[in-house]
C-alpha cells in the first residue's frame, strides 16, 4: 500500500508539472499519457537555447549512411542485444557508423564493436553542439538514439539535428517524446497500434520484435544445486531480473506459489543486505520462511546462462518486464 502511494504521488506529480524522469516510470501502473507527458518534458530541457535554423539534407550518393549513437557499446543488455544486429547487416550499399557517448569501460567488451561497424567514432567528452557537429560532417542520412531516457543517453545531440532523418530504438522501448525524434522502431505487441496517439514519434513497426535476440552459446557445464546454494530437492523458480524491477502484485503472486508448492524455493538476483531483508521480511509477513529465498551471487553472461538450467521455472513481473 506504501509502495502504491508513493506511485500515485509521482503520478500526481507529473501531471501537475513537475519533471519526473521518465524512466522512473517504468514499472509503475502510470498510464500512456502520463509517459507522454514526462517524456515530452525531460526531452524538451535538452533543446538547445538558440532555434536550430537549418537541418541537413540527403545529398546524392549511393550508400546510405546510418548512425547509431549509445552508451552502452559494451558488455550490457543493449550492447549485447544491438550486436546481433549488426550480426545480421549484409546489404553493401548501407554504412554502418558507431557513435560512443561513454567512457571506454574498464572491463573488457565481448563483442568488438569497433570491427562490427564500418567506423567507430568516440563522441565522449565532446560537447553536444561538438557532437553533432562531427555527425554532420560525417553526411549521415538517418540516425537513430539507442538509449532514450536512460542512463547515459545524451539527447541534446539529437535536439541539434545532425542527421535528416532520427529515430529511435531498441535502448529505451518507449516513446522518447521529442520533437527531434520522428521515428520509433518497435513492433505491435510493445506498442500496439492503439497507443500511437500516445507516442510523439511515428511508428515504424518490424514485423515480429524489435527485441533483436540471437543464439547464444552456454557451456555444457552446469553448475550443481549446492554450489548455487539451492536444495537438492524441491521445484525452483527463478526470476533474475534486477530487484528495483520487482512489483509487490508479483511478488505476491510468487509468494502464493510457494504456500502452495511446499518444498519449493524462489531464486532471485542477488542486491544489497538491505534490499535482501526487505525481501526476506515480506515473505515471512506472507507466510513463507524467509530462507526459502534464494540469492544468485553475479557472474559472467556464460556461467549465469548455464546456471538457468537448475530452474525449473522460470518467472517474469507485471510491469517492467525482462526483455
Amino acid at each position: 500500500e506504501g509502495d502504491a502511494a508513493l506511485v500515485g504521488a509521482v503520478i500526481d506529480d507529473v501531471l501537475s508539472g513537475g519533471k519526473v524522469p521518465p524512466f522512473a516510470l517504468a514499472g509503475t501502473t502510470a498510464d500512456p499519457k502520463t509517459h507522454l507527458i514526462a517524456a515530452r518534458r525531460s526531452a524538451k530541457t535538452c533543446l538547445p537555447n538558440s532555434t536550430v535554423s537549418t537541418l541537413p539534407t540527403i545529398p546524392n550518393k549511393h550508400a546510405l549512411r546510418v548512425g547509431f549513437v549509445s552508451p552502452d557499446f559494451r558488455t550490457h543488455s543493449l550492447g549485447m542485444s544491438f550486436s546481433n544486429v549488426l550480426a545480421a547487416r549484409g546489404d553493401p550499399r548501407i554504412v554502418w557508423i558507431g557513435y560512443s557517448i561513454a567512457a571506454r569501460a574498464t572491463n573488457e567488451p565481448s563483442i568488438d564493436f569497433a570491427a562490427a561497424f564500418d567506423e567507430m567514432v568516440d563522441l565522449h567528452g565532446l560537447s553536444a553542439e561538438n557532437a553533432a557537429a562531427r555527425i554532420r560532417s560525417d553526411e549521415i542520412d538517418v540516425l537513430i538514439d539507442l538509449a532514450g531516457h536512460t542512463r547515459g543517453s545524451r539527447l541534446e545531440i539529437f535536439a541539434r539535428r545532425p542527421a535528416p532523418v532520427q529515430a529511435h530504438y531498441l535502448g529505451y522501448g518507449g516513446t522518447v517524446g521529442a520533437s527531434y525524434i520522428q521515428w520509433l522502431i518497435t513492433d505491435r505487441v510493445a506498442t500496439p497500434p492503439s497507443l500511437a496517439s500516445h507516442c510523439s514519434e511515428a511508428l515504424a513497426y518490424l514485423p515480429h520484435t524489435f527485441m533483436a535476440a540471437g543464439r547464444v552459446a552456454i557451456p555444457e557445464e552446469i553448475p550443481t544445486r549446492t554450489q548455487e546454494g539451492l536444495p537438492e530437492d524441491g521445484i525452483i523458480y527463478a526470476s533474475f531480473n534486477a530487484t528495483h524491477k520487482l512489483d509487490p502484485a508479483a511478488f505476491t503472486v510468487w509468494m502464493k506459489i510457494l504456500i502452495s508448492v511446499p518444498g519449493s524455493v524462489l531464486w532471485l538476483q542477488a542486491a544489497n543486505e538491505v534490499i535482501q531483508n526487505r525481501l526476506r521480511a515480506t515473505a515471512t509477513h506472507q507466510g513463507i520462511d524467509g530462507n526459502r529465498i534464494v540469492f544468485a551471487e553475479r557472474k559472467d553472461r556464460a556461467e549465469h546462462l548455464a546456471r538457468h538450467q537448475l530452474a525449473n521455472v522460470c518467472l517474469d513481473v507485471f510491469d517492467h518486464t525482462g526483455g
